[in-house]
């Protein structure tokens, strides 16, 4: 299995995606997220990247968001984990302000309840093994 990280401020890895689909390889996101961090003067800025198309800090070069990326993981059965819960270093990055579910951000919001990607619309129940 492969998981694949969708920080790509810098460069395009979409037409990556099509290259693991036809080589039938298996495929995950372990981290999409609506901020990417960047290192300057060995520094790391936090939330530098905007990879929600808010435009409040930094645009990413290649004009991705998380949106686009999450719309296409649907559309190509591709599963998907979000970066992050609670606790990071980029608090718009986080899916809850508290922990709890009941204190879901924007980004939060939009990963559980998005009509199109939301978990609520696309997630599914595992089944036991073998069942």
């Amino acid at each position: 299995m492969f998981s694949g990280h969708a920080y790509w401020a810098a460069y395009d890895g979409m037409p990556h995606i099509n290259a693991v689909i036809e080589a039938n390889l298996p495929l995950v996101f372990g981290e999409i997220a609506n901020k990417q961090d960047e290192s300057i003067a060995g520094e790391t800025a936090y939330c530098y990247y905007d990879l929600d198309g808010i435009k409040e800090n930094h645009p990413p070069q290649n004009d991705l968001t998380y949106q686009a990326l999450l719309t296409v993981l649907k559309e190509q059965e591709i599963g998907w984990l979000a970066w992050c819960w609670w606790k990071d270093g980029c608090d718009r990055r986080e899916m809850t302000r508290d922990g709890n579910f009941s204190g879901l951000t924007p980004y939060g919001d939009d990963l559980v309840n998005n009509p199109i990607y939301g978990l609520k619309a696309t997630a599914q129940r595992a089944t036991a093994f073998g069942a």
